[in-house]
């Protein structure tokens, strides 16, 4: 049995969520971390992983809706390599001791968040207290809740007031990025060793 669970994950790929459904049923202490250095041997690692560029451009949004520019992306570009993209772009979690969820799945069905969690504590989360959870993080909810934030919530929830964007959780680069935007996301090299190693197998 691991000491304690640590989630780790890029910026904007719903490590928020996947934190305060840990912190709700896990009997173990719980880390969320966007920065890393070594793995520990005491801990579990749960990773949260996006689509690099809608990440990128979630993080955007939530600063403003104005057209994108060059300069704009590409300062967003190296706050994500920053905080957690650089790190997942290499393979650095033990396959025995972690567990790798994707936004695009889990979003939408907090049971592959459930299953990651028994496997991390190793103790079973009951269908009532499953349904607690559904209601109580289901994103319309969250985002209402979010709204009454200034800048940050309770730092025990890591909630924020640009938490969940207007889009509830459902952004596509390609509406908001031009062709040779998303061109110039292709050139770099990191960007392009996380959608190699994730999103094209």
């Amino acid at each position: 049995m691991k000491e304690y669970i640590i989630q780790f994950s890029p910026i904007r790929s719903g490590s928020t969520l996947v934190y305060n459904l840990l912190s709700n049923t896990v009997g173990l202490p719980v880390h969320k971390h966007h920065h890393f250095t070594d793995t520990d041997p005491k801990a579990f690692y749960i990773v949260t992983i996006r689509h690099p560029y809608n990440s990128i451009v979630s993080s955007i949004l939530r600063y403003s809706e104005a057209s994108i520019t060059d300069e704009v992306l590409e300062e967003h570009v190296i706050e994500y390599l920053n905080h957690g993209g650089s790190v997942i772009s290499k393979d650095n979690f033990p396959p025995r001791d972690s567990e790798l969820l994707f936004y695009e799945t889990f979003v939408g069905n907090f049971k592959l968040i459930y299953q990651a969690i028994e496997k991390a504590s190793g103790y079973p989360i009951s269908s009532d207290k499953r349904k607690e959870l559904d209601k109580q993080f289901n994103i319309k909810r969250v985002k209402e809740a979010c709204k009454h934030l200034k800048k940050t919530g309770p730092e025990a929830q890591h909630w924020h007031a640009w938490s969940v964007s207007k889009n509830l959780g459902e952004t596509a680069y390609k509406n908001f990025l031009d062709s040779g935007q998303i061109n110039k996301l292709k050139e770099n090299k990191q960007l392009s060793e996380i959608i190699n190693r994730y999103y094209k197998k």
